[in-house]
């Protein structure tokens, strides 16, 4: 009976906001974009939320994303402004409360797997693998509503392009905190060398990821330090980005963080190349600064011609 009365409350509740945010639209004349349930973490976090802003941009929209108050304490522009409002080129502080935050984020969460049934509002399911988001129909589909509520992840097809010409907007938005980028500076400094190569050191899920294509092991990690090496001469800064702390050192001379992903990401985009198996997370960081990038796998890391280049996702 309990589960029965709280339902019905967050019913009325999801719905009560839903007008709201309709209610404002026509009186703004503004689409709402509104990430409610995103998927996995940093790398997929920062690239969904690129491209919703930029179909905001498009067509003429504000975007609402409380669920990035999870990393305000890392980004500048995030720290005052716990709904993730974004309205055309520039990010507005919105000082509430987190815990109403929270309940928004919640509501949203709810929101995008319902069937709604109220005209201009849709609720998004992006995790389809042949969705083309370029194509007519799904374009007029953000051209004809007023009310966006988005889930999940871009598997289908992306234009880059668009991404690209925002980069440096989105460079502001995403702009780490001081913190940050006093730690990430630290590490920089530390290795003084006039080249840094960034070495994305992804393990963990990517054990049984695409049935383990993209894990190397920490002998395999070792033995492309020394290629990067031989690769680049002696003046050469070796940064590496690593989820969880080694109880042997892999090389003496290289730099290894652990278990930062902020810093890391924040390091990894100011490095000079990077180089690793293919993430979100690198290529979020290749792309803040067009950082050329070499992408390796297990069954090439040994063999593949070190060629590094633009990326795009």
């Amino acid at each position: 009976m309990v589960n029965y009365y709280c339902k019905i409350k967050f019913f009325i509740f999801d719905h009560i906001l839903i007008l709201l945010l309709l209610l404002s639209s026509h009186i703004k004349n503004r689409r709402f974009f509104i990430i409610g349930y995103p998927y996995g973490r940093w790398g997929n976090r920062l690239m969904l939320y690129s491209y919703i802003i930029t179909w905001s941009k498009k067509f003429d929209g504000i975007v609402l994303n409380p669920s990035f108050m999870e990393y305000k304490d890392y980004f500048k522009c995030f720290q005052n402004n716990l709904l993730g409002f974004i309205k055309d080129n520039a990010y507005y502080s919105l000082k509430i409360p987190d815990f109403l935050s929270k309940i928004i984020n919640d509501s949203f969460k709810r929101i995008s797997y319902r069937k709604l049934i109220i005209p201009g509002v849709i609720a998004c399911d992006l995790e389809f693998e042949n969705e083309d988001y370029e194509n007519v129909s799904f374009q007029r589909l953000l051209s004809r509503n007023k009310v966006f509520f988005f889930r999940g992840f871009l598997f289908g097809k992306r234009n880059f392009k668009s991404i690209h010409k925002n980069r440096l907007f989105l460079k502001k938005i995403f702009e780490f905190s001081d913190n940050v980028i006093n730690q990430s500076n630290q590490i920089l400094n530390s290795i003084d060398k006039s080249k840094v190569v960034g070495v994305c050191m992804r393990q963990g899920d990517y054990k049984n990821h695409f049935n383990g294509k993209l894990y190397l092991e920490d002998h395999e990690y070792k033995f492309l330090i020394d290629r990067l090496k031989k690769y680049f001469g002696d003046d050469l800064g070796i940064f590496v980005a690593c989820e969880e702390k080694k109880e042997e050192i892999l090389d003496e001379y290289a730099y290894f963080n652990y278990g930062e992903p902020a810093v890391n990401l924040c390091t990894l985009s100011k490095c000079n190349y990077l180089i690793g198996p293919s993430s979100t997370f690198m290529t979020w960081a290749a792309f803040l600064n067009n950082v050329p990038t070499c992408y390796i796998d297990r069954n090439n890391f040994n063999t593949k011609k070190l060629e590094f280049s633009e990326v795009s996702f």
